[in-house]
């Protein structure tokens, strides 16, 4: 046999020299393929074990995401809700501020009118004549400006 150039040693662990000599003295020949067998058993049980996790994390991510957009349906329909709402009494708040206006219109025709038929009843000092016919214009159009304010009023009250 050659000779060899190199002077090698191995450095092996005592636990792994006596397993290297039962197997070479044939007492020992199936705990290592017995180990590793279980040792495979054990992983593929983790294995699985973590497939089953990570499906459950799946269905609770799955089941998260559409409570979720159940819960933005549910918000955006009460806050289309809220805003019909409020756009509904913004326009039957105009529309009351509308009557309103037309109303204090009224009112304040009818108070000039009537301011009017005051002033022109100082005509009665020249005679009775005089005086009627300085006011009967302004009487008339009192009652009808009243009339109007009236129905203007009653059609807006409930």
């Amino acid at each position: 046999m050659p000779e060899l150039v190199y002077d090698v040693k191995f450095r092996i662990d005592p636990a792994s020299a006596q397993r290297v000599a039962g197997a070479a003295s044939g007492s020992d020949t199936g705990s290592g393929v017995a180990s590793a067998g279980q040792g495979a058993e054990k992983a593929a049980e983790e294995v699985k074990q973590l497939q089953a996790s990570v499906k459950r994390a799946d269905k609770a991510v799955e089941d998260f995401g559409n409570q979720t957009k159940k819960s933005f349906s549910q918000a955006r329909g009460a806050i289309k809700g809220a805003s019909n709402a409020a756009i509904d009494l913004r326009n039957k708040v105009g529309t009351a501020a509308s009557r309103t206006t037309k109303g204090f219109s009224s009112a304040n025709q009818v108070l000039f009118s009537f301011s009017d038929g005051i002033n022109d009843a100082a005509q009665f000092s020249q005679g009775f004549g005089v005086g009627m016919r300085a006011i009967g214009n302004n009487v008339c159009f009192t009652i009808e400006l009243l009339t109007a304010l009236t129905t203007e009023f009653s059609s807006t009250m409930p």
